[in-house]
């Protein structure tokens, strides 16, 4: 079988075609990490997670490893909790960042589901399904949402006589 011989066409100049971005981090829902701002403060907004992380880190006496945990808004309008961006053309530049990480990733992790408060089910899922390197490329074309067992997801506090149970249910 052999290939097609086309000549190659050529591209408009003025389209501009974007590099992808690559995290290190893991996906959650929009609703989701709504509601951990809520969980981890009645007065704070969802802009606000990042800066209370640091700031219990702080409190702690700063220890070491750490990487702030930061929110990208993902081609699905669901969040990347990342700790590490790289684009793929300048890996160079983020040498020392990337070996910090590396050596410590597991260290790193643990202690931001810890700072963020997250429950023991929601760690062991993002441990073992989506802690990994997500590739972002913007598009003009709108992705689906992520589904069940691919992020973690909000579910509404369940009723019984006793009060609420909880308000936060993993995907499988």
């Amino acid at each position: 079988m052999s290939l097609p011989v086309k000549p190659l066409s050529t591209v408009d100049p003025h389209w501009i075609i974007p590099v992808p971005l690559y995290f290190a981090g893991f996906p959650v829902s929009a609703h989701w990490a709504y509601s951990l701002a809520g969980r981890l403060s009645d007065s704070m907004g969802f802009n606000d997670i990042e800066i209370e992380v640091v700031s219990r880190w702080h409190d702690m006496g700063e220890p070491e490893p750490f990487m702030a945990p930061r929110f990208c808004r993902s081609v699905t309008g669901d969040y990347i909790i990342y700790f590490l961006s790289i684009t793929g053309t300048e890996p160079e530049m983020h040498r020392s960042e990337l070996e910090y990480f590396y050596k410590h990733r597991d260290g790193i992790l643990a202690r931001a589901m810890d700072l963020l408060r997250l429950t023991e089910d929601e760690k062991e899922l993002v441990k073992t399904k989506l802690f990994k390197w997500h590739r972002h490329m913007k598009t003009k074309k709108r992705e689906p949402a992520l589904g069940e067992g691919e992020c973690l997801m909000w579910t509404p506090p369940i009723r019984s006589s006793e009060g609420p149970v909880g308000t936060s249910a993993l995907a499988d």
